[in-house]
């Protein structure tokens, strides 16, 4: 799976800013006002922050692996006019 760069840098705030800080808040709330639900809400963002974590290291992955690629072709692509002149 490969994002765009925005779609990138959106999910990437999601996963390291947007879940955690709701988590913490969640927990907290339901600390001062005794829901016992709490942890689940918690744990199921924890497990989505894990997801969408994988997620983006997958795709970076793939970025990285592309562009590597790509350099090794421009490269060979390089010697082969060398090689002709």
């Amino acid at each position: 799976m490969k994002f765009s760069n925005k779609a990138y840098d959106i999910a990437k705030f999601i996963a390291q800013v947007v879940i955690p800080a709701l988590g913490t808040f969640m927990f907290a709330l339901a600390s001062i006002f005794g829901w016992n639900w709490g942890d689940k809400v918690v744990g199921v963002l924890t497990a989505l922050d894990v997801l969408l974590g994988s997620v983006l290291m997958i795709s970076s992955n793939q970025y990285h692996k592309e562009e590597e690629n790509e350099k090794k072709i421009e490269k060979a692509i390089d010697n082969i006019k060398k090689e002709l002149k």
